[in-house]
């Protein structure tokens, strides 16, 4: 241990710049042979130099999960970082409180807007309802989804909206359905489906496809494609900006 503790030691040093020139010259003769230290000093001098930049920050621990590093020279790392930028606040005010579970359950009660229907008269089978520009029996499932989503059911309203042919062409009963997936951990086709509504062109409600997608991204634990997603969100003063800065807040960084 005590071995341990006196290289990381020459580390800090290192790159707080206070090794004397004689000690600086032996430290780099070793850092020309030491894959391992070269390593570690590589990683600390990136989270030296992009503290300042949150994603980079929180990208460069994603990537070094699968490597052999060990966590508490991570934050050895972190803290001489501080030293330059002022920024130890940072860490301290992070969320730990609320779990990202928790976030994604708090958040996912906004409701789609409301699809239009109207009530026609069939002569064998009298009034019901129909959502007009639809075929008839695509219009018969959009309508059971309807129904099975205002009721909760959402396995049975994502099996309802999946029969509807071409639903691509109908964006609000796609998104109805895209939601619907997500509340029934269908999470991998709600994921798809909300991208792909997200980026729809004249897309009344791509705002609240955008919203639930953070969500999705949430409740997987895609942390930074969340955060990317929010900060839009945000940026755009739209219905959901306060919401989704809200979830910055209080949501887990890694």
């Amino acid at each position: 241990m005590e071995k341990e503790i006196t290289r990381q030691e020459k580390i800090d040093a290192y790159l707080l710049n206070q090794m004397s020139s004689s000690e600086r010259a032996e430290f780099e003769l070793q850092l020309d042979s030491d894959r391992e230290l070269q390593e570690e000093i590589r990683i600390q001098k990136m989270i030296v130099e992009e503290i300042n930049d949150r994603e980079s920050f929180l990208s460069l621990l994603d990537q070094n999960k699968t490597k052999k590093i060990i966590t508490r020279k991570i934050w050895r790392a972190i803290s001489i970082a501080a030293v330059f930028t002022g920024l130890l606040g940072f860490f301290i005010i992070q969320p730990t409180t609320t779990s990202n579970k928790e976030i994604y359950s708090a958040f996912s009660d906004i409701q789609p807007g409301k699809i239009e229907r109207e009530i026609v008269t069939d002569p064998l089978r009298g009034e019901e309802f129909i959502i007009p520009g639809l075929p008839t029996t695509d219009s018969e499932y959009g309508i059971k989804g309807l129904d099975y989503f205002e009721r909760e059911d959402f396995i049975n309203a994502a099996s309802s909206f999946q029969q509807i042919q071409n639903i691509k062409a109908y964006p609000d009963l796609m998104l109805y359905m895209a939601i619907s997936q997500l509340k029934s951990n269908q999470t991998s086709s709600a994921l798809i489906n909300l991208e792909f509504l997200s980026s729809l062109e004249n897309f009344k409600s791509a705002d609240l496809a955008k919203y639930y997608l953070s969500l999705g991204y949430i409740n997987t634990g895609k942390v930074l494609k969340a955060r990317k997603v929010l900060k839009e969100i945000a940026k755009a003063k739209g219905t959901y900006a306060t919401k989704a800065s809200e979830m910055l807040l209080k949501m887990r960084w890694f």
